[in-house]
């Protein structure tokens, strides 16, 4: 039986199954889930190596009464059949508070089990899927206003497009922007918002995708600076170079669809429109597929596929891009 994210707490329900790609929202409503009911009921988390643990509590018959019992089983997406067939029986057995909570995160389609459990009139069934960008630009954005974070909306986009879907890593900054805050009333610069996200170097690396895509001449010397001189890892340049390579993408696919306004269509903000709407005119179709490869080869590289220095990557990288060398 399926039921939206809000129905959760209903009374009716004792067994319960989120599911679904989102895994920071189905974890934080499980956390909310297990923390409402009954003040003195009894609260477990558990793997599902040790779920039997439910089913002891609830059938024990302690010297001063038995307590309401709600349990979550964290890796219920690491369940067999037999495990589910027994959960179907407790569905329809379970009284009173006890309450019995499954998380299974990630694709589930295919299990057989699954299916079962949806089919069954006595599982309330919740799907997490993940959110669109615009859902989460919205709720980025109202959670800032809400923790009093003065900046500017089109810095907001930009850090949303950075940490789409990553809930509860955009909780944690929101916290370090209000500390770092304070009481001042200025609005926070992208490039504080960017290193309080963890960003090494962000003005750095701005500049030197924007050189790389516009194909300048100091692409490569700015490479080794920022690998040699600030320590930049090349993993992290490989994540914004491919940040800015996909809005490349979008923007000129949606101008190739001859649409009104492509830099909106692609969600562009701030620097960053205009940075790719100049880049656009540096790139044809075929050349921007070959840099998507280009980047996946360099990252199998970094990740230990090829006994190169990182500097070396790197370098290698840009020349294919910047200057058509390989």
């Amino acid at each position: 039986m399926k039921i939206q994210a809000g129905q959760l707490q209903d009374a009716r329900f004792h067994v319960l199954y989120l599911f679904g790609e989102d895994e920071d929202g189905l974890r934080q409503a499980a956390e909310a889930w297990l923390l409402a009911g009954e003040a003195e009921s009894q609260r477990l988390r558990l793997d599902l190596a040790e779920w039997a643990r439910f089913v002891q509590q609830i059938k024990s018959q302690p010297l001063f009464g038995k307590l309401p019992c709600r349990a979550m089983i964290r890796d219920a997406h690491r369940a067999k059949a037999s495990d589910a067939n027994i959960w179907q029986e407790l569905a329809g057995q379970l009284r009173g508070e006890d309450r019995l909570l499954l998380c299974a995160a990630g694709p589930m389609h295919k299990k057989s089990w699954h299916k079962a459990l949806l089919a069954d009139a006595h599982i309330a069934c919740c799907e997490f899927q993940l959110p669109d960008a615009a859902s989460f630009e919205q709720w980025l954005w109202q959670a800032l206003q809400h923790a009093g974070i003065r900046c500017a909306r089109d810095d907001a986009m930009h850090m949303a497009a950075r940490l789409h879907g990553m809930w509860q890593e955009a909780r944690q900054w929101i916290t370090r922007l209000q500390c770092y805050q304070g009481d001042d009333e200025a609005p926070l610069p992208l490039t504080v918002m960017l290193e309080l996200c963890g960003e090494h170097a962000p003005d750095s690396l701005d500049a030197w995708c924007h050189a790389v895509l516009m194909r300048e001449s100091q692409a490569l010397l700015m490479t080794h600076q920022l690998i040699c001189h600030q320590q930049t890892s090349g993993l992290q340049m490989l994540a914004w170079l491919d940040h800015r390579l996909q809005q490349l993408l979008l923007y000129c696919w949606h101008q190739a669809r001859r649409h009104p306004n492509p830099a909106r269509a692609a969600r562009l903000f701030g620097s960053s429109r205009r940075s790719v709407m100049q880049a656009a005119r540096c790139w044809k179709g075929n050349e921007l597929i070959d840099a998507v490869q280009a980047l996946s080869e360099a990252e199998q590289a970094l990740k230990g596929g090829v006994q190169r220095a990182e500097h070396e990557i790197m370098e290698a990288l840009v020349m294919r891009l910047a200057y058509g060398q390989s």
